[in-house]
C-alpha cells in the first residue's frame, strides 16, 4: 500500500494490485510468436475498451485509467487488461456502500464463453 496525498493535503490511502498470473483462473497464456501476440493483444484491447464503456461514470477518472498489454512471460505470453485507478478495485469487486460493478468479470465470461 502506498499512500498519495490529496490536493487538498490530507492523505488517501492508494491500493495497488500486483499482477501474479500464476493465480489465474482463464488461461490467458499462449505459446509465443507474433501472430499470437497480435490476437492476444487484440483481446486485451476489446476488454480495456469493454471497461471504458461499461464503468459506471461519475468524474470518468475510472472509466478512462485502464490499458491492455501482452506480458511476454517464461515461454509464455499473458494478456493482461490493467484497470489502474486507485479505486479500480474496489469499483469492481464493490464495497460494503457501493454494489460492485463487475465489468471485468463480465468481459472474461464472454470471452470464456467463445
Amino acid at each position: 500500500m502506498q499512500r498519495a496525498t490529496h490536493p487538498s493535503g490530507k492523505q488517501e490511502q492508494e491500493n495497488k494490485v500486483d499482477y501474479d498470473p500464476g493465480g489465474n483462473t482463464l488461461d490467458l497464456a499462449v505459446g509465443t510468436g507474433t501472430g499470437t501476440r497480435q490476437i492476444l493483444q487484440h483481446i486485451v484491447d476489446l476488454g480495456a475498451d469493454y471497461w471504458r464503456t461499461r464503468s459506471h461514470r461519475r468524474t470518468g477518472r475510472n472509466a478512462t485509467s485502464v490499458t491492455g498489454y501482452v506480458d511476454p512471460g517464461d515461454g509464455h505470453q499473458f494478456g493482461v487488461v490493467h484497470a489502474y485507478s486507485h479505486y479500480a478495485e474496489y469499483r469492481e469487486r464493490g464495497t460494503r456502500y457501493n454494489a460492485a460493478e463487475h465489468v471485468l468479470a463480465d468481459f472474461l465470461h464472454g470471452i470464456q464463453a467463445l
